[in-house]
């Protein structure tokens, strides 16, 4: 049977931001002004803290560690390296198909995320998924990946038996178009990454007796967040150019109505592409 020779090397980076509580410094430093954000200040009206005794440096270090803005329904942080800016859309800001139908999914409470609450797929044959952000939100001139920050339930469902349709678009122009299956339930003991090749295998198997056999998805391997139950899939990338427009990506599986199940979802993630440290 074919193997993977390196899997690792096909991992997404797995860096997450620690969720801390916003404590002012002691020290000072204006050299921190320079890589703040020209609408910093508006940002942080947004997130109702008290920064009015901030320096610039302990608004720095807080925007680094995250801060919840919008009604608590993004979190917004800087790349500590470069002051580009990150942000982590919630559940409710994104557009879920049935959302509110609580025959299909559940908001619930959580401690893990960084959200009051998340949402958990009871049961959908349609998996429609769309995140949007309005560009001013993230650098300009950047190039950044969007993740999609979730967790599988031990009995998960359908959810890796058709590939997943992706769409990257940016101010009304798509940017990129992709097909990626993904590794959501696997027996106790297996790598996941070599599940995934299995069932690459017997794709393979499958095309090779059809006259027009479709072309074959990406392999995407979910990765598990530093410190933390999430898992991030990587769902494409894109490079802003100004502060205007909006880029929008869109995650479904509609193709074929097999049932789905057992998927938890805190959010889109976008971030700089070259890694978001801390």
């Amino acid at each position: 049977m074919a193997c993977l020779e390196n899997p690792s090397a096909l991992l997404p980076p797995c860096l997450f931001p620690r969720k801390k509580t916003l404590v002012p410094t002691s020290e000072s430093g204006d050299d921190h002004e320079k890589l703040l954000p020209p609408d910093y200040q508006e940002i942080l009206k947004r997130s109702g803290s008290q920064v009015n005794s901030w320096t610039k440096k302990e608004i720095y270090r807080n925007l680094c560690d995250g801060i919840l803005i919008d009604g608590d329904r993004k979190f917004f942080s800087l790349e500590k390296s470069t002051g580009k800016k990150c942000c982590l859309l919630s559940a409710r800001e994104l557009e879920i198909i049935w959302e509110n139908d609580n025959r299909y999914w559940d908001w619930i409470p959580s401690t893990e995320s960084r959200f009051k609450e998340v949402v958990h797929l009871k049961e959908v044959w349609w998996m429609d998924i769309t995140a949007a952000i309005p560009s001013r939100m993230l650098s300009p001139e950047t190039n950044y990946v969007a993740c999609l920050v979730v967790n599988f339930d031990r009995g998960a469902y359908g959810l890796d038996r058709e590939p997943w349709e992706i769409k990257v678009s940016y101010r009304g122009k798509i940017l990129s178009q992709s097909r990626q299956n993904i590794a959501c339930n696997v027996k106790e003991g297996v790598d996941p990454r070599v599940a995934l090749q299995i069932k690459r295998l017997h794709f393979l198997h499958r095309i090779k007796m059809l006259p027009n056999p479709p072309s074959e998805p990406d392999i995407k391997y979910p990765c598990r967040r530093d410190g933390s139950q999430w898992l991030e899939i990587e769902l494409g990338e894109f490079t802003t150019e100004g502060d205007d427009g909006e880029v929008v990506i869109n995650v479904k599986e509609t193709s074929n109505y097999n049932r789905k199940t057992g998927i938890t979802i805190e959010g889109v993630e976008f971030r700089p592409q070259h890694g978001h440290t801390h």
